[in-house]
């Protein structure tokens, strides 16, 4: 019994050892993380800033709050806002809350942000799983997890700066897997960001990512944070009638396409029905268009020549207009043009 009770109190002081060892690496670690970014006393001074990646536009609070917005200016389609408790989206004006993987993704990008890339918002929170070899690079890894994510940093271990993270969990029952691989990181007013990310995920195409129009300390209303507001027009519906706006429009190869602000709950509460022949009007042209609430097939889409699809890339539909005559109405149209639908 007594060498039962000793191998017991041995394992538990072994234990203990381990788990003061792995706080010590951890602080000694974000320390250098800290440093290799820039100076304590100048990341402390930032407040917020803002970062342009591709169509849409980050905005952080240091404080644990961001707000992302997306579309081509001035029209803005979508609005997430995050902070410690919540994450909610707003996608021509439809006003969702993020929940499970999604919500922690986001979570764990505004800590990094808020903490100008380094890991000092997750201190306290992070499990070290000593070094991992890449190749030729030996990175520290140190992970975070919540209920909905487990994340895994990786930090160079001679600069200390971040290299890569791993974002794991389950969306609609299937596992994720998000890499988020940094370029070369470049001083901007003392502090030192990446210039570029690759983001990939297994079973779907890479993007690469580059920062550009950086702005810091940015003198923002008080309730910037917490306006779920989008730029993308105004959508009227009556019974049998649909109004609203062209937000982006392009004409190539005889192919006129006109992006609406238009989502599938507008043709619902007008009474449209897929299949059914409408009636658009759109800079003072009458043109007769086939709505299909469903993305139609290869031969359908080669048969019609005006049709109304949804855009399989959001959440709006698209007008599509397949002859050369429609140039001279591509010619006519600007970024807000009204748009109305109705039966003939």
């Amino acid at each position: 019994m007594k060498k039962i009770l000793n191998l017991i109190i041995f394992f538990i002081i072994f234990s203990f050892l381990l788990y003061s060892q792995s706080l010590i690496n951890i602080e000694k670690i974000l320390e250098k993380n800290i440093k290799a970014t820039g100076e304590k006393e100048r990341i402390e001074s930032i407040k917020n800033y803002s970062f342009k990646l591709n169509q849409q536009k980050y905005y952080v609070s240091c404080d644990g709050k961001m707000k992302i917005t997306r579309g081509k200016d001035p029209i803005i389609i979508e609005t997430i806002l995050i902070d410690k408790d919540s994450a909610r989206r707003n996608s021509f004006n439809k006003i969702i809350e993020l929940k499970g993987f999604e919500k922690a993704f986001y979570q764990c990008l505004t800590k990094l942000y808020s903490g100008m890339f380094t890991l000092i918002k997750f201190k306290d929170e992070l499990i070290y799983n000593g070094l991992k070899k890449f190749g030729p690079e030996k990175l520290h890894c140190m992970t975070w997890k919540t209920e909905d994510i487990e994340v895994n940093f990786y930090l160079d271990s001679k600069e200390f700066i971040l290299k890569r993270i791993v974002f794991l969990g389950y969306k609609n029952g299937e596992k994720i897997e998000i890499n988020y691989d940094f370029g070369p990181f470049r001083e901007i007013n003392g502090v030192k960001i990446p210039s570029s990310w690759y983001r990939s995920q297994i079973g779907a195409r890479g993007t690469i990512y580059r920062i550009s129009k950086i702005k810091i300390n940015q003198p923002l209303p008080e309730d910037f944070f917490k306006k779920l507001e989008i730029n993308a027009g105004k959508v009227e519906i009556s019974e049998e009638e649909l109004k609203g706006n062209v937000i982006d429009f392009n004409f190539s190869r005889g192919r006129l396409i006109i992006q609406t602000n238009w989502i599938v709950e507008c043709f619902e509460k007008a009474g449209f029905k897929s299949g059914e022949t409408l009636s658009l009007q759109i800079n003072g042209e009458r043109i007769i268009v086939t709505f299909y609430k469903f993305f139609p097939s290869r031969s359908l889409l080669r048969r019609e020549k005006k049709l109304i699809i949804p855009n399989q890339r959001e959440e709006n539909y698209l007008i599509l207009l397949r002859s050369p005559e429609f140039k001279s109405l591509a010619e006519k149209l600007s970024i807000f043009s009204t748009i109305k639908l109705k039966r003939k």
